[in-house]
Formats: structure tokens, sequence, C-alpha cells
């Protein structure tokens, strides 16, 4: 770690200026900071290839460099801004003590809303920039949805957040897959291969498991043990991707859904 810091501090030493005024940019070339970085750090050439080529890869993904003279061989910064955008985000990890969010800030449910945000931007922005290939989802959902006619209408239930616009307010009964379905339905796996399962697209152990969850969410959401219904025919959906996600677990998921024709056995 303590290598990787130097030769991120010497890379910073060594960025090509621009004015703030005027559009007077200077740039160096690949070859060049490499020698020179290798000069002043007298680091092993292959660390300096690599850690010189992760930060390059940063810098031309977040579009700070200028694409022409990159493709010469030459970093040379966009616009000013990008500079400070370049010089900030090596400035914090060349710095031991620096950071973007303080420890914890993550797992800390009061922040929540600013995780789903920062979340929804980044991916929207990847989203946005795939032109040429399928757009890969980062997060997979298995969900069981009940079918339930009450005088020839579908019960629906209301969402836990209700209060977000853009989003339907009332939904089926049912719900997501989780590791306790599949425990119920494949026992003796370890935590690792329950969260694969979970977490792989068009997994037949996965789907199977799905009436599990359908029992456990009708008796959470309507109070309905499986002595009062029978469940009929299922219907599996095809996989659909959106961006959207509970709460802050927000990305482009990808959706597998069945739904469950349920008839209720309930004495009258």
């Amino acid at each position: 770690m303590e290598l990787i810091v130097k030769l991120l501090e010497n890379i910073l030493q060594n960025l090509p200026l621009i004015a703030e005024e005027g559009g007077y940019k200077d740039k160096i070339s690949r070859d060049e900071l490499s020698r020179v970085i290798k000069e002043q750090t007298l680091v092993a050439p292959e660390a300096v290839t690599v850690v010189l080529g992760m930060v390059e890869l940063q810098f031309n993904k977040a579009g700070l460099l200028d694409p022409f003279e990159l493709e010469l061989g030459n970093w040379q910064f966009i616009s000013f801004p990008a500079s400070l955008a370049a010089r900030s985000w090596l400035e914090v990890m060349s710095d031991k003590d620096g950071y973007w969010f303080p420890e914890g800030w993550w797992s800390d449910q009061a922040n929540s809303e600013h995780h789903r945000e920062l979340l929804k931007n980044v991916e929207e922005l990847r989203l946005k920039s795939k032109t040429s290939q399928a757009i890969s989802t980062i997060r997979q959902i298995y969900v069981a949805w009940a079918m339930i006619k009450l005088d020839n209408h579908l019960l629906f239930v209301e969402r836990e957040d209700n209060t977000r616009e853009g989003i339907p307010h009332f939904v089926l009964p049912g719900g997501r897959l989780n590791i306790h379905d599949l425990r119920k339905n494949l026992d003796g796996l370890d935590q690792s291969e329950y969260m694969k399962i979970l977490q792989s697209p068009s997994n037949n152990k996965a789907i199977d498991s799905l009436p599990h969850t359908l029992k456990r969410e009708l008796e959470e959401e309507l109070g309905l043990i499986s002595s009062e219904y029978s469940v009929g025919e299922e219907f599996k959906l095809g996989p659909y991707n959106k961006l959207e996600g509970a709460g802050a677990n927000h990305g482009y998921t990808r959706y597998e859904i069945s739904l469950f024709k349920i008839s209720l056995n309930l004495l009258t």
C-alpha cells in the first residue's frame, strides 16, 4: 500500500498543467510521465506501469483527459474543472487519512436517502455511456407475487416505500426471495452458496424456492396461513431490467417474477 501511495503522490506532482483562463494547456506523454516517475521514485518499472495504467483508466472513464491527445499517447486535461477533479481524486487516494465517505457512512441507515441518490446518479451515468453493447445489471431479484381474486377484482397491497414519487403505490401481494426462503428449500449449503444463488440470473434453485417466498409473504402481508388458501397455476414472466430498488438498494436490476394463482379457503 505504501508503494502505491508513493506512486500516486508522484503522479500528482507531475500532472500536466492547464490555465484557469485563456485556454492554455500543457501535455505530457505517457512514456515521459512513466520515465519521470521511475527516476523520481526508483520503483520497479512493472509497478509504475500498472499504477499509471490504472490512473489513466480512471481519468479516461471519468472523461477528464482529451481523447485526441490520449490516442496519441499524451495526457492533457480536457478543461480546468477536469484537472481539479483529477487532483482532488489523487489527493484523496494518496493520503492515508483521506476519504470521500467516513467509516460507517455506508452502513448508517440515517444516510439511506443519500446512498440511494448517489447510486442512482452513478448508475444513470453508467447506463447513458452504453451505446454499442448490452448493459449489464448489477442487482438480481427473484419475486413471487400472488394473484387473489375478490369479487372479480385483483387484490393489491400498499408498498412499504409508498411515499416515493414515480412508483406504483400498490402492488400484488408478495415479495423478494431471500436466504431464509432458500434454506427452507435447500438445506445444508453455506452462506456464500446461498448468496451466489440469490445473485445469479435465471438460477433454477432460486426459482424453485419461490413458493417458500410466497408462503412467507402471504403470512406477513395478509396474515394468511397455508391452510387458508390453495396455490394454483404458476406463471413465469420474462426477465426485465430496470433502474430502481427498494430503499437505498438502487441499481440497474434484473427482475425474474413468478405469479401464483391463489384460491382462498376461508370459511364464511
